[in-house]
């Protein structure tokens, strides 16, 4: 079993991704040690989930360590990061006592991780649920207009989870604001997941078997192209959902937009010329295989 320790201090999910990938390899289980005051976004701690999951659906051990009922192991108990996990995913010395479920709604700054049904009807709920959990923290005067343009922006994301992700796990939703020390901006962190093939390995095929030009784009252009242009494998009008969205962060302060596929982790941020460019890439061996499509919105709030 391979051991991975978290010392003290923040983890973003791309930290926490870059760490988990330099021993998450070959098979084997997954000793996770936290330091006292480790702490994770709420991107992090999806993006720890999904680990979680992978970890367990190849039957593999997973034990979390040194976590309490305070601090840390409370956060994750209180986002739903304990909410049923494989039987080979233990939390050691501490018996997660459900905070998910009894308080799931009471932060005026955070939706806990809800779960997105991958077959059955579309529900809106969850869009709207971000989006009004989004729009309660805004100031008054653009409360509206930023509920709207939030309801889509979701809406279109979980969509894509539900066209792109061909597995029969649901997806996770999740969003948190945060208010930083004084002076500084309070930002907010959404993230939207599924654990299926990946929005490259559904594109990819069906825009070459159109002999679309878009088909032989190496990852990382395909990605900017869907990004900045809007592409998809259902014709021209189906994929500028993502598109739109992406520009409507665009407007806000600070954007920044992640993306972590089976193979790779992309960074995108405002390019001088308008539309998005790539600023960070990780592939190879510096990501573990994770299956499914992660989308993290970050920017300021005001």
């Amino acid at each position: 079993m391979q051991k991975v320790f978290l010392n003290s201090g923040w983890y973003d999910a791309g930290q926490l991704d870059g760490r988990l990938s330099q021993v998450v390899r070959g098979g084997q289980g997954l000793a996770l040690h936290f330091g006292q005051e480790t702490k994770l976004t709420i991107a992090a701690c999806v993006r720890l989930r999904a680990y979680l999951d992978a970890l367990g659906d190849q039957g593999l051990p997973v034990e979390l360590h040194d976590l309490a009922t305070w601090g840390l192991g409370a956060y994750l108990d209180r986002v739903g990061v304990f909410e049923q996990l494989t039987p080979s995913v233990s939390v050691v010395g501490l018996e997660p006592a459900g905070q998910s479920q009894a308080r799931r709604g009471q932060s005026e700054a955070l939706e806990e991780i809800v779960r997105i049904p991958i077959s059955g009807p579309m529900d809106r709920s969850v869009a709207e649920r971000l989006s009004g959990k989004l729009a309660a923290c805004a100031l008054p005067q653009v409360r509206e207009a930023l509920a709207n343009t939030a309801f889509t922006c979701f809406a279109e994301l979980i969509g894509n989870v539900r066209t792109h992700s061909a597995s029969p796990s649901p997806g996770y939703a999740a969003l948190q604001v945060y208010t930083p020390r004084q002076g500084s901006r309070r930002l907010v962190e959404v993230v939207v997941a599924d654990a299926g093939l990946g929005i490259l390995q559904t594109l990819r095929p069906a825009l070459l078997a159109k002999q679309a030009p878009q088909g032989a784009l190496d990852d990382q252009a395909l990605l900017l192209y869907a990004v900045n242009s809007g592409i998809s494998r259902h014709g021209e009008e189906a994929g500028c959902g993502i598109t739109q969205s992406a520009k409507r962060l665009l407007r806000l302060p600070e954007p920044r937009l992640e993306l972590r596929l089976p193979d790779m982790r992309v960074r995108f941020e405002p390019g001088p010329a308008g539309g998005y460019v790539i600023t960070q890439a990780r592939t190879g061996a510096a990501v573990a295989p994770l299956p499914g499509t992660h989308w993290i919105f970050r920017y300021a709030l005001d």
